[in-house]
Formats: structure tokens, C-alpha cells, sequence
């Protein structure tokens, strides 16, 4: 039997997401009109969601990241309407094989967090104030590439 997973509306999203096993890595909830994707983790026996990925009824996919909006992931800017179950799995994939390095992960994630944040702000700052986001983001910048040059033991701040 060929498994759906193309859908046009939030009826068939949840079909297609009951038909398909997904990562232990995700818990996933329905809760209301949305699907939630959740990545839990303990610190001393107490629950917390660090990775969050939703599609709410209107099917527009959001992301975060310890509470904070993720804004962008790849190349892709978030919000964004999903039309099929494989753009669910490459974020969900994404963010899980981000966690497969520990060290670098972490630091990768704040990194993603810091972003967001700054876009977050330039979003709703005027143009003229634009230039102080863009000098926020060089350094950013710099330690990304940092770490893909040299890993992320040796990135100092």
C-alpha cells in the first residue's frame, strides 16, 4: 500500500501524519486545530521542549527553539505553508541531526536562537535602523564560518 503524503487541508495532514512513523526523537500531539512535532528533554527529571515544530490548521509550518521563533532554517524562511509530508520531515530531520553533535550543536543552536532574534528585531525596527541589525549579525556570521573552518572547540567569545 503507497503511503499519502501530499495533503490540501489540516483533515488530511492528520491522515497522512497517522499513516507514517516518525523519529523517536519527536513526541507528536495534536492539540486543537494544530499538530505539534515536540523535542523533549530532562534536566533533573523535569520535562522541557527544546526543539518545536507546529502546523496549525491553516497549515503554515512555525519552529522554535527553547521558546524562541526560529525564523529561517537552510534557506528557508518560517512561517511557511506546507502542501506535503516530506517538507515536514526535512525540518523535523533537520533540527534532530543538529542535536547528533552535542558540542557543536548546542553552540549552533544558540547561534540560530541569536539570529532569530536579531531578524526578529530588524523586522520591526525602521530602514534606518537597519544598519545597527546588519552590524549585529557579523559576528554571527563570523563564528559560523569559524566553526565550519575550524569545529567548535576553539570558537571563543
Amino acid at each position: 500500500m503507497i503511503k499519502k503524503i501530499m495533503f490540501t487541508n489540516f483533515a488530511e495532514l492528520q491522515n497522512c501524519v497517522k499513516g507514517h512513523s516518525f523519529s523517536s526523537f519527536w513526541t507528536i500531539v495534536e492539540k486543537k486545530e494544530s499538530m505539534l512535532f515536540l523535542n523533549l528533554s530532562f534536566k533533573e527529571d523535569i520535562p522541557s521542549i527544546k526543539y518545536a515544530v507546529s502546523v496549525g490548521n491553516d497549515l503554515m509550518l512555525n519552529a522554535s527553539f527553547m521558546r524562541e521563533r526560529i525564523s529561517k532554517y537552510k534557506k528557508v524562511t518560517l512561517p511557511f505553508k506546507v502542501k506535503n509530508l516530506n517538507e515536514i520531515f526535512d525540518i523535523l530531520d533537520y533540527f534532530e541531526k543538529d542535536t547528533s553533535n552535542k558540542s557543536e550543536s548546542t553552540l549552533n543552536d544558540r547561534i540560530n536562537v541569536i539570529e532569530s532574534i536579531v531578524k526578529n528585531a530588524e523586522d520591526a525596527f525602521s530602514d534606518k535602523n537597519h544598519f545597527f541589525f546588519e552590524f549585529l549579525e557579523l559576528p554571527l556570521k563570523s563564528i559560523m564560518y569559524h566553526i565550519y573552518l575550524k569545529g567548535s572547540e576553539i570558537v571563543i567569545f
